[in-house]
């Protein structure tokens, strides 16, 4: 599991491609730091690359004037779709909007790592039920197992530190079987591993809005359990995401991400916001530095 991940997280997706929302996506990373927030989501494709190149912007100059250690940061990215605009992934050998190939997945991490410039603690496959919704299952994992052992090599030559899945639905609604099953997703990647795997993470949604991983759904021995329990058990880090809802309820969206931080197997509530109020009001902080 991950030793210095924080109860809370924040994401990086929201605001439209322009300098306007780097500047406010920048001010809140900046509060959310001097506010005790030692996890960072992102991924190659949110806007276009912009949040990425921001958060490694930030975290590098907090990191120079010795305001954070990068050590006790957990930066995490995810890879599966391209990267909108002229500066994408290159070489897929599957045709896109989403790809797990692991040619695909290579030139993905490249791109991140030269967008972040600040390393990648945590490389996550990004919503595998894209490719279980098209392939059979057994293509699936398959598949999945190729993309594992590309995940593990990085991991090797030190592009990465540790590896996930980060998906929105595990429930099999998307596709015709469950593309989430941390038992065999353990079994699988300690299969293409040499010494232990490097996988860490499952992430996963969870408000007060959408609690379907609180149900039953995993099988650990002969027991269905619900996935933070299957986490907890085989010692993989869940980390919750959208967990402020969605938009379904703003002035429950701080409410919904405390309690979804407090779910007994739950190690990191992640939300995403631009706002100073909404960061300081779900982290119940009181940070005079920060956005304006």
């Amino acid at each position: 599991m991950l030793s210095a991940a924080s109860r809370f997280g924040l994401g990086t997706a929201l605001g439209p491609e322009d300098d306007q929302s780097d500047e406010r996506l920048g001010w809140v990373i900046a509060l959310a730091l001097s506010a005790g927030v030692r996890v960072f989501d992102t991924a190659v494709n949110y806007r276009a690359g912009r949040s990425e190149r921001v958060l490694g912007r930030v975290i590098d100059q907090v990191s120079r004037v010795g305001a954070v250690n990068r050590g006790d940061l957990v930066v995490i990215t995810k890879g599966g779709y391209p990267r909108p605009g002229p500066d994408t992934v290159r070489g897929s050998g599957e045709e896109l909007p989403h790809s797990l190939d692991p040619g695909f997945l290579r030139d993905s991490i490249e791109l991140s790592r030269a967008t972040l410039q600040v390393g990648i603690d945590v490389y996550c496959l990004h919503n595998p039920e894209e490719l279980a919704a098209r392939t059979s299952e057994a293509d699936y994992w398959s598949r999945l197992a190729r993309a594992f052992e590309l995940l593990e090599s990085a991991v090797s030559e030190g592009k990465i530190c540790s590896y996930g899945v980060a998906s929105w639905r595990l429930d099999g609604a998307f596709a015709p079987y469950p593309a989430v099953d941390v038992a065999r997703l353990s079994r699988l990647a300690d299969a293409v591993a040499a010494g232990g795997s490097h996988l860490a993470v499952i992430q996963a949604p969870l408000s007060l809005f959408d609690r379907r991983i609180l149900a039953p759904s995993q099988r650990v021995g002969q027991r269905l359990v619900s996935l933070p329990s299957a986490c907890a058990e085989l010692g993989v880090t869940l980390i919750a995401s959208a967990t402020a809802g969605r938009g379904t309820s703003p002035e429950l969206a701080a409410s919904s991400t405390q309690w979804a931080a407090s779910v007994p197997g739950v190690t990191t509530a992640l939300f995403a916001t631009l706002r100073k109020e909404h960061l300081l009001e779900t982290l119940g902080a009181d940070v005079k530095a920060g956005p304006r």
